[in-house]
């Protein structure tokens, strides 16, 4: 399109009256908004002063609870600075337990009663180096009625305060804890006290002297009969053979017919040790003349049943020697040696061979033979008891080594 000026000219100012016009148009509209919303202000004059005193009298209320929410936010801000001091101090706590191999209290709570078996949960050690007096009552005052020697072991009864009452052997009465190791410690005192054995559950159980059905057989073994485990011998048996110490030497039994278990010392009372202590005492008892063939049969007897002198002493070799000298005066058995050391069901060694093959090797030690001339003489360590067996706790009588001696 071509304009001159003078179109030009015409042509804007046509847009300027649109423009004035327009704007005349709209400044009139908003005039009359303007004096409705005015009209409707006033209207309402009256309720705005109202709701502003009201207004005015909560503002107290709120400026009071953005300030205690302030102090709110503060506490908060202080117990997670709390928070994250503990957590901080359980770290520290956590790391240098580990760091020193060391467990928190909750750990070690934990891992112990875990640890803990559930036969040593009721039982108790003394944990003393020599004994610890057994009494009726809780009380320092009150009678003593037996003793607990170190690694003794009892069952729990009943707990009172620092007291403990105990059954142990033939007696019951109350220990002071002090003198007491119990749960995961007692069961760890028990491995350093105790002595690992076996119980016979079959008779004519054959002892052999390799750890298989191939092995020699040298002893056979009845129901009850115990013997101690061979520990080392044992760590290198084959699974389902047990090894086993008979008079010295180590010797395997079928796991599958025997009791392993680890035999530990109980209380004796204040009567059993008095009685003890006045039996159990050199005596000049009755002598038996005996020929040399007799002596040498009476000395091999004594190195089969009491010839391990690392368990066995002296006094134990001279008793098993007196109770066959007791039998041969005893109505109740035959009246010479030969006869009363091969009596039937007796004496194990005589009926399994293994006393004939120490004759023919004459390989008694020479203790068991001077036991023998001692107890032909008449020295006796039991009186006149006239049996003995290997002691587990069933038998009363004297104990001398690993046997009791009674009648």
């Amino acid at each position: 399109m071509n304009l001159n000026r003078k179109g030009l000219q015409v042509l804007a100012a046509v847009c300027l009256v649109l423009v004035l016009g327009l704007g005349a148009y709209f400044g009139q509209k908003m005039l009359g908004s303007e004096e409705d919303a005015e009209a409707e202000m006033t209207a309402v004059t009256t309720d705005t002063t109202d709701a502003e005193a009201a207004a005015a009298n909560g503002t107290a209320g709120v400026s009071d609870a953005l300030t205690v929410a302030a102090n709110a936010s503060d506490t908060v801000a202080e117990s997670a600075d709390v928070e994250q001091a503990a957590s901080v101090e359980e770290t520290s706590v956590g790391a240098v337990a580990e760091a020193s191999g060391t467990k928190t209290a909750a750990e070690t709570t934990e891992e112990e009663t875990v640890a803990v078996s559930e036969e040593w949960q009721n039982r108790v050690i003394a944990d003393v180096d020599d004994y610890v007096n057994i009494r009726e009552e809780p009380n320092t005052d009150c009678e003593v009625v037996g003793k607990l020697y170190a690694g003794a072991v009892g069952e729990i009864l009943e707990q009172d305060g620092e007291w403990t009452k105990i059954s142990s052997g033939s007696v019951e009465g109350y220990v002071h804890n002090d003198y007491l190791a119990f749960g995961a410690d007692a069961e760890a005192l028990a491995q350093e006290y105790g002595v690992w054995k076996i119980r016979a559950q079959t008779d004519g159980l054959r002892a052999r002297t390799e750890p298989s059905i191939d092995g020699g057989v040298e002893a056979s073994l009845d129901t009850d009969e115990v013997y101690y485990v061979e520990e080392e011998a044992n760590e290198e048996a084959p699974d389902g053979w047990v090894a086993i110490r008979i008079s010295g030497e180590t010797l395997y039994v079928a796991e599958e017919y025997v009791e392993v278990f680890l035999d530990l010392d109980e209380a004796i009372s204040i009567e059993e040790e008095q009685a003890a202590a006045s039996a159990a005492t050199r005596t000049d008892g009755r002598a038996l003349a005996a020929t040399y063939d007799e002596v040498e049969l009476l000395a091999a007897l004594i190195y089969c049943e009491a010839g391990d002198e690392s368990v066995e002493p002296y006094e134990g070799r001279v008793s098993v020697g007196a109770v066959i000298v007791n039998r041969i005066y005893s109505p109740y058995y035959p009246d010479n040696m030969v006869d009363v050391i091969y009596q039937s069901g007796q004496f194990g060694p005589a009926s399994s061979g293994k006393l004939q093959r120490v004759l023919e090797n004459r390989s008694w030690s020479e203790s068991s033979y001077q036991a023998a001339v001692e107890a032909l003489s008449g020295v006796s360590y039991v009186g006149d008891r006239t049996d003995f067996n290997t002691y587990d706790g069933s038998i009363e009588g004297i104990i001398i080594g690993t046997h009791v001696f009674y009648y």
